[in-house]
Order: C-alpha cells, then sequence, then structure tokens
C-alpha cells in the first residue's frame, strides 16, 4: 500500500526507498518483516510491536547509510526550507508523519491493514477540521486494546520549571487520563530522573518500559510526538537537513528534554500482561 493520504487538508508522503530496495518504497521493508512473523511468539499484537520497533530503527539506519553513500539521506523535516528542490529522492517528514509510517508498516507486515485503515480513519475524524491530532491516533489505537500510562520524570520539581508538569500529574491522578486519554494509574512511569539530587531517584516502571518494544509517545498534550524502542526515543526534527544524520535521533527516554506525557503499548507487551 503505497503510503498516500490525504484528508482534511493533511498529506502523508510516500517515503523514499533506499537503493535497490524490493520493500514496496520502503527504507524499512514491510515485506522483510512479514517474513519474521512466525518467529515471534505470543501472537499476532506482540508481533505489531516488534514489528514496529524494527521498522523504526531500520528508517533510522537506512537515512544513515544513505547519508554515508552519497551526501544525503532519505528524509529531511518537512519545516527545511531546501526541500524537494535540493533532496528531489528524499521524502519530508514530521513528528507525525513517522509514527504513522511505523506504524503502517508494522500492521501490513503482520496483514493486519484494513484494521490500520480503520484505526487512521478513526484518528482523523474524531481530530475534527482543526487537523490531525496525535492524541485521537492514540485513542484510536486504544480502541484496539492499545494500553495508556502517565510519565513524568520528576512530579514535583520539572527540569524546565515548567507548571504543566505538575498538574498533568495532579490531573492524571485524579481522573485517570491525560489530555482525554485514558491511562492506567497502576502503572506509571514516574520521577525517574529528579531535577533535585537529594531526593531518591527511581521508578520500577521505568525498568518495565525498557523491556516494552514499542510505544508511541505525546508529551505536552500531543504538541510533539516521538516513539519508544525498549526505552529509547525515536524522534523527527522538521527542520533538519537531509544532509544530516539528526533527521531522526535516538535518545533514551531519561535524557530526554520534555518532561511529561503519554504512551500507548500495543497489547501483549507490557511486562506481565496477557
Amino acid at each position: 500500500m503505497k503510503a498516500l493520504f490525504v484528508t482534511l487538508g493533511l498529506l502523508f508522503c510516500t517515503s523514499a526507498s533506499a537503493q535497490g530496495s524490493p520493500c514496496d518504497s520502503k527504507a524499512s521493508c514491510v515485506t522483510d518483516l512479514a517474513e519474521v512473523v512466525g518467529a515471534m511468539a505470543n501472537g499476532t499484537m506482540p508481533f505489531i510491536g516488534n514489528a514496529a520497533a524494527t521498522a523504526t530503527v531500520r528508517m533510522d539506519e537506512a537515512h544513515d547509510k544513505a547519508l554515508a553513500d552519497r551526501g544525503y539521506g532519505l528524509y529531511y523535516g518537512n519545516k527545511n526550507g531546501a526541500g524537494e528542490s535540493k533532496w528531489p529522492d528524499a521524502a519530508p517528514q514530521d513528528c507525525t508523519t513517522f509514527l504513522l509510517e511505523v506504524l503502517e508498516q508494522a500492521y501490513k507486515a503482520a496483514g493486519l491493514e484494513a484494521e490500520w485503515k480503520a484505526i487512521f480513519r478513526k484518528a482523523v475524524i474524531s481530530s475534527g477540521s482543526v487537523g490531525f491530532k496525535g492524541i485521537e491516533l492514540m485513542k484510536a489505537l486504544q480502541s484496539s486494546g492499545w494500553s495508556g500510562h502517565y510519565w513524568n520524570p520528576d512530579v514535583k520539581n520539572p527540569g524546565d520549571g515548567g507548571d504543566e508538569h505538575p498538574w498533568s500529574y495532579y490531573l492524571a491522578n485524579k481522573n485517570d487520563n491525560y489530555y482525554g486519554l485514558p491511562v492506567d494509574m497502576n502503572r506509571p512511569i514516574l520521577n525517574y530522573n529528579l531535577t533535585d539530587d537529594s531526593e531518591p531517584q527511581g521508578s520500577t516502571d521505568l525498568d518495565a518500559l525498557k523491556e516494552v518494544p514499542f510505544a508511541i509517545l505525546a508529551a505536552k498534550g500531543g504538541m510533539h510526538m516521538a516513539v519508544l524502542v525498549y526505552g529509547k526515543v525515536y524522534e523527527v526534527h522538521w527542520t533538519t537537513s537531509a544532509e544530516s544524520e539528526n533527521v531522526i535521533t535516538a535518545v533514551p527516554l531519561e535524557e530526554w528534554g520534555w518532561m511529561s506525557g503519554a504512551i500507548v503499548v500495543p497489547p501483549g507487551t507490557w511486562p506481565g500482561s496477557s
């Protein structure tokens, strides 16, 4: 399926392929992902998490390889002024198009294209006419069994000094939701990077999160979106040149600069879940 959606004025462009790739014009090779379904245990939904994690890492690696081989990579930030005129066979990306491509590939590899189309359609409709909303995508994934969790590295003294982060924690605790997204406050990821070093560090659920192959992450109510692969945040920087390896970057959640938000996790992938 070519990744071309035109809905409510939002255009998601098909990604450029790696040189000589037979993988349906995808740098991360959906065809190859489909071939390893049988090697992954516990059924289809855990496979989606593993497939999405593999797709994420391959997109990053394929961009860097193309950059080394020819001087520019497979992607550039869609707010970069040079754009298509300078890199005609590279694809524009932002934080949302990146995660949509990864999800599309994972569902396709699992043979669930129709389910992905339904999830995407639901997210588009619930986003309304103002434009696509990442939080609505996360809600749509929850309708297919994904679980929601709240994260906040310091619920009392956030590193950026912002009032939003203690407030979002208060509301999540009170209402079991984050900007309307249901979250399981029995399994939050909290206080793993405290501003005050005299306070005891630690959230056991950060260790659990690092065992999860893949998750979708939102910060500031969906202002920014990213994906998590075994506790590492992969994100796209939308002003970055195709001549930079930093179009897609990856850092551990503990080192990520955003201070609170929510994640959704495919069913069957949180440690101890069935």
